[in-house]
């Protein structure tokens, strides 16, 4: 219980040193002039966390791809076993 008071005691002297650096820069803002500080900083943040991201994957990407070598399709050999019949002769059937 101790920490979670300490916690919001925390928070609280947080809250507290932006709301006076925010009064010091712009005076007693009005209701409408907190809400848009408080889109503009969301919307920055959230533009910095999308760019940090969208370079986070990019760079494990880079880091693992691998070069992909395409090579010619080799012709496949065949071997010519003129009839078909041939086949049921070798194993010893009765057609014989």
């Amino acid at each position: 219980m101790k920490l979670k008071r300490r916690l919001k005691e925390f928070l609280g002297d947080i809250r507290e040193d932006f709301n006076c650096g925010l009064h010091a820069v712009c005076g007693k803002p009005s209701p409408m002039k907190r809400l848009v500080i408080v889109l503009i900083i969301g919307v920055a943040l959230s533009v910095v966390s999308v760019c940090t991201l969208v370079r986070s994957i990019y760079n494990i990407g880079k880091r693992d791809a691998e070069v992909i070598h395409i090579e010619h399709i080799k012709q496949l050999e065949l071997k010519y076993s003129g009839d078909s019949i041939n086949s049921i002769k070798s194993y010893g059937n009765e057609y014989e």
